[in-house]
């Protein structure tokens, strides 16, 4: 039971950035190393290089990156096993697709609702509502520009000082730093609930948003930042 996975499956990318696509291959669920997968851009604008192979690494995941200068055009990046190795596409070869769409800006509006005070991108937050056993809970929304297509991975990121700590819901444990993995939906905003577990004046939080390429889970140089906001515990009620 093989299975090969082109992600992410739809992006947004301004022109002239570094898109990474990542394919990760499966056999029966497991990753299958060491096997040869190959990339081929269709030719809308001017994508470079066009195409490209990789091989799988210990996770089966293979990656490729390239670019394109013209906005307003839509590329198509199909993946796939070369099992012969002949460098063509041929009949049962496992294959994947995925659609960047190129613009010439991306930009996106960080925002929290609820649970804080302050407005953007300074917020506040008690430090009686973290005292004892009491938590704050916030929503971060990421709203990106141009609005479609939807879908697109975003990463969502905090960093506290001072060693407050908070955590992403779905996550069970608090820290002083957490990451994320959403897509945006409608209008194309990404949301996630971030939950301050405790501080102490003068403490704060930093959240960030970033455009996942490669979906990785992790933002690496590539990944755009796309807004900043922070939070600042205050001795205040």
């Amino acid at each position: 039971d093989f299975a090969l996975r082109l992600e992410p499956s739809v992006t947004l990318a301004q022109t002239s950035d570094e898109v990474t696509l990542t394919a990760t291959l499966t056999a029966d669920g497991s990753p299958l190393e060491g096997r040869t997968i190959r990339f081929r851009v269709s030719s809308e604008g001017s994508p470079d290089p066009a195409t490209g192979s990789a091989t799988t690494d210990e996770d089966g995941r293979a990656a490729f990156a390239f670019t394109n200068t013209d906005a307003d055009v839509t590329n198509t990046v199909t993946a796939w096993w070369d099992i012969n190795g002949n460098g063509v596409q041929d009949p049962g070869e496992l294959a994947d697709t995925s659609q960047v769409r190129w613009v010439s800006s991306v930009s996106g509006d960080l925002t929290l609702q609820g649970g804080v005070g302050g407005s953007d991108p300074n917020y506040t937050v008690p430090e009686s509502a973290l005292a004892g056993s009491s938590t704050v809970t916030t929503q971060a929304r990421c709203d990106l520009s141009p609005d479609t297509p939807t879908g697109i991975p975003v990463l969502l990121h905090f960093e506290s000082t001072g060693g407050a700590t908070a955590r992403w819901s779905g996550a069970t444990t608090a820290s002083t730093a957490g990451t994320t993995s959403v897509t945006t939906g409608s209008g194309n905003v990404a949301t996630a609930n971030l939950i301050l577990v405790d501080g102490a004046d003068g403490n704060s939080y930093t959240v960030r948003c970033y455009l996942d390429y490669g979906v990785t889970g992790v933002a690496e140089s590539t990944d755009p930042l796309l807004d900043t906001v922070t939070i600042r515990v205050t001795n205040g009620s």
